[in-house]
C-alpha cells in the first residue's frame, strides 16, 4: 500500500524516497556511500527486486539529480515530478524494501494425488475444479502433472492400453522423455524471486531459439526441495494478478 503524499512538494517526497532507498542499499548490502546508480548495478546481481526495477531506478536517479542540483533547491524546484511518478517510486520502494512473500499469493494446501491413482481420477478432478495441473506424490519426491504432461504422454501409450481407468499417474510420469513443466521454490521466497524463475525460463527459449519445456507452475515447499511436502502451488497468473 502506498503512503499518503504529505503537504510537502512532490519533488521533496521524491527525494525522500530516493534517500531511503539509497540508505537501504548501503546498509543492507554494504555498498559504498557513493553513486546510487553504481550501487543499483552492484545489487542487481544479488537482489531480484532491485534487478527487476534497475532500469527505472536509473531514470529516477537522473530526475533526482535534476531536482537537487539546481542552485536554488529547495527554495526553487526546477523539476517537479508528476504525482503518478511519485506513486510509482513509492511502489518500487515497497517492492524492494518490503517484498511480498509467495506464500501469501500461492494456492495453499493443494490436494496431493498418489502415483498409484489413475489418469481417469486425476483428469476428472482437473476438469471439475478447472485446474490445469495437480501435484503427485511419487516414491521419493513430489512432482507436477499438467494438461501438457498428459498431451506429451499420449504418444507413449499403446493403443491397446488406452484405458485411463487403468493407466496410473506414476506410469505416465516415469517416462524419461516427458518434459518437466515445473520447478520448486522455498516458502519464504519473494514474488520477485518467483518472477525471476518464470522469466529465466522464457529467456532460455529465446536464447536457444527453440521451444523448451515451459514453466507452468512453482511448487512451494519449506526449503524448495522436491522431497518436501508441498505447501502450495504458484502459477504465472497468480503473479500477474498481483503485479
Amino acid at each position: 500500500m502506498t503512503e499518503t503524499i504529505k503537504n510537502q512538494s512532490l519533488a521533496d517526497e521524491f527525494v525522500l524516497i530516493y534517500n531511503r532507498l539509497a540508505e537501504y542499499l548501503i546498509k543492507k548490502y554494504g555498498c559504498s556511500n557513493g553513486s546510487f546508480t553504481n550501487n543499483v548495478k552492484q545489487v542487481s546481481s544479488k537482489d531480484p527486486s532491485v534487478k527487476r526495477y534497475a532500469d527505472r531506478l536509473q531514470k529516477f536517479a537522473e530526475l533526482r539529480n535534476a531536482i537537487i542540483h539546481h542552485e536554488k533547491y529547495p527554495v526553487e524546484i526546477i523539476a517537479e515530478p508528476a504525482q503518478s511518478i511519485v506513486r510509482e517510486f513509492q511502489m518500487i520502494e515497497a517492492a524492494i524494501i518490503r517484498p511480498k512473500k509467495i506464500y501469501d499469493l500461492c494456492t495453499r494446501d493443494p490436494r496431493i494425488f498418489k502415483g498409484s491413482e489413475t489418469l481417469s481420477q486425476s483428469l476428472n478432478y482437473m476438469k471439475e475444479c478447472e485446474f490445469s495441473q495437480i501435484i503427485v506424490e511419487m516414491k521419493n519426491y513430489f512432482t507436477l502433472f499438467t494438461a501438457e504432461s498428459f498431451t506429451a504422454s499420449l504418444e507413449n501409450i499403446s493403443d491397446d492400453l488406452f484405458d485411463f481407468s487403468v493407466i496410473t499417474l506414476e506410469s505416465v510420469l516415469n517416462k524419461q522423455s516427458l518434459p518437466q513443466f515445473h520447478d520448486y521454490i522455498k516458502r519464504d521466497a519473494t514474488i520477485n524471486e518467483a518472477h525471476d524463475a518464470f522469466t529465466q525460463q522464457s529467456e532460455k527459449e529465446s536464447i536457444h531459439k527453440r521451444k523448451t519445456s515451459r514453466l507452468y507452475a512453482l511448487i512451494v515447499t519449506a526449503n524448495g526441495k522436491n522431497t518436501e511436502k508441498p505447501l502450495g502451488i504458484l502459477t504465472p497468473w497468480d503473479l500477474i494478478q498481483e503485479m
